[in-house]
């Protein structure tokens, strides 16, 4: 993974962990939909799903250019 990429994965996971361990329903609700994950409503399926993200690394090869990991990695950056 590259490390700015390592970087920004490890803030949106504090951020994330925070918010949804101290964060109000509204702030819960606002960060699931910056996701695209409005409509989740346990939080715990939430967390899930943003793994997926970093596993599309063991997809990428030469050949596909601005693979899904690469997206995933400047959705994070923006984050």
């Amino acid at each position: 993974m590259p490390k700015n990429c390592s970087t920004d994965v490890s803030a949106v996971v504090d951020h994330v962990d925070h918010v949804l361990k101290t964060g109000t329903d509204d702030e819960k609700q606002t960060l699931k939909e910056k996701f695209g994950l409005g409509s989740v409503v346990h939080d715990d399926d939430f967390a899930g799903v943003l793994e997926y993200g970093p596993w599309q690394w063991q997809g990428h090869d030469f050949y596909t250019g601005y693979a899904d990991f690469f997206q995933f990695c400047d959705f994070v950056e923006v984050f």
